[in-house]
């Protein structure tokens, strides 16, 4: 969940796809952006990915 006091960094994008004829859905996806602040942030309390500790560990 992306907190309000990140929501004009451009970590995210949302596009409005419609579902039916009706209606309009919107569909929120990470941006590369986005997603390398959460990778960094997470990386600083100490948080890797699992494909980074099997190197490590190697």
């Amino acid at each position: 969940m992306l907190y309000q006091k990140y929501a004009d960094k451009g970590y995210t994008k949302t596009n409005f796809a419609p579902d039916d004829v009706a209606q309009l859905h919107p569909h929120t996806k990470w941006t590369q952006q986005g997603m390398l602040f959460v990778y960094e942030l997470l990386k600083s309390k100490g948080i890797l990915p699992m494909v980074e500790l099997d190197e490590q560990a190697s």
